[in-house]
């Protein structure tokens, strides 16, 4: 009865939200889609003359083909390619490998809550390079691309550089990059875990170094600013984020790190969701911080009424929102609003520009997520031409309509170039 009522709410979240005539059925994950995170840092590295490249990824056991072995084992396999090339279109460093997921049992191979990560370590001397990722799906000969542009400073001589910002997780405050969780979508929740941002320094001229650090809202207002000095021989640093944590919102951290030569400044963009945008259905729905993406789904007037409202006001408008569309009130759960927190946080965690800033609710494709939920069916098309401009084509059957969107390209994004 339970399971039932889940999919009559998924499937009629637009119906009841926007007064639209026609719902989803499916209720699922983003299946139809191949989903995996991949992100790219520079650090300085051990080879002489070298920058050291890392490729780190986290894929879903739902993108791959299972196969049969036992009646309680499945297996997949998949081939990974990474080139890096030059301006010139030659490659200055690659790697080929394949590897295995073993599943026990058939429940665990379409899990959207087993992830697998992969590591991908390759060197390259200073300059500007495009990396390209290929995940082939050994069984479905299937293929999964992405490509990202990488600036590698020249860590062994000359001025001051700084390593790329990575957005981590970690239990023990070392700065020690093997034994931290990287955050490859730059998206915090509260947890156990501390948080933070790791980053690595070389060539310090002096004694010293001067790090400041400055968080803005997205309204590009300062939140928060402090400093700290280091030692002119540090390398590796990690500094805790926790204490922004638990307000949710948008945020962009800069890092400024001066010497007595010169200055370096980095910048990250990163997101704090709170409880009940993660998913959890019981708790209140106080998330101010993050009420923009309702303009999807709410009236206009509705949305009017709760962003132009005082901050004070604000949680009680949305929590009163979602008070009146509860389909079940006698019950301590809000199925709708589940619903409606499940395609957020997935929209977050899948389609996030981080580079640029672009949490995943604010992009074409996870506007269309979250109003209308996974779509049947997922095309994918490169034309063969110089360009190699990417297009998606989502298809929702029961409501018969597609939604066609083209890769923006250097960013990762796609937008939404036309609807059938």
């Amino acid at each position: 009865m339970k399971a039932r009522l889940l999919l009559a709410v998924a499937a009629t979240l637009i119906q009841t939200l926007t007064g639209s005539g026609r719902g989803q059925e499916r209720a699922g994950p983003f299946s139809s889609q191949p989903t995996f995170v991949m992100r790219s840092y520079v650090y300085p590295s051990s080879v002489a003359g070298q920058a050291h490249v890392e490729i780190r990824l986290a894929m879903v056991y739902d993108i791959l083909q299972f196969v049969k072995e036992t009646p309680n084992r499945y297996r997949a396999s998949y081939e990974i390619t990474a080139a890096i090339v030059d301006t010139r279109g030659n490659q200055v460093a690659g790697k080929i490998f394949r590897n295995d997921i073993v599943a026990e049992g058939f429940e665990e191979t379409n899990s959207r809550q087993r992830v697998r990560g992969e590591l991908i370590g390759l060197e390259v001397p200073a300059g500007d390079y495009k990396l390209s990722l290929d995940i082939m799906d050994v069984d479905t000969q299937k293929h999964l691309r992405r490509e990202d542009d990488i600036k590698a400073a020249d860590f062994v001589a000359g001025e001051l550089q700084v390593s790329s910002l990575a957005i981590v997780s970690y239990t023990r405050p070392v700065a020690v990059r093997d034994s931290l969780q990287f955050n490859l979508n730059s998206t915090m929740r509260p947890r156990r875990e501390l948080q933070g941002v790791y980053f690595e320094l070389a060539n310090a001229a002096g004694d010293s170094v001067t790090i400041h650090y400055t968080i803005r809202n997205f309204r590009d207002e300062e939140i928060a600013a402090w400093s700290e000095k280091l030692s002119g021989n540090s390398r590796a640093h990690l500094t805790e984020l926790e204490r922004f944590s638990r307000t949710p919102g948008q945020y962009n951290l800069q890092v400024e790190v001066s010497d007595r030569a010169a200055t370096r400044t980095r910048k990250e963009f990163f997101t704090v969701m709170g409880s009940s945008s993660a998913g959890d259905a019981d708790m209140p729905p106080a998330v101010s911080g993050l009420y923009e993406p309702l303009r999807y789904i709410a009236k206009s007037n509705e949305y009017k009424r709760i962003a132009t409202a005082p901050e004070s006001q604000r949680d009680s408008l949305i929590a009163e929102f979602w008070k009146q569309r509860d389909p079940t009130p006698d019950t301590p759960t809000n199925e709708l609003f589940a619903e409606y927190n499940r395609r957020l946080d997935l929209a977050i965690a899948n389609f996030s520009i981080g580079r640029v800033g672009r949490t995943g609710w604010q992009t074409d494709r996870g506007r269309i997520y979250i109003q209308y939920g996974p779509p049947t069916d997922v095309q994918q098309q490169t034309p063969s031409n110089r360009t190699g401009v990417r297009y998606e084509t989502w298809y929702y059957k029961d409501i018969d309509r597609s939604f066609i969107f083209r890769e923006r390209i250097g960013t990762g994004d796609y937008e939404l170039v036309g609807q059938q």
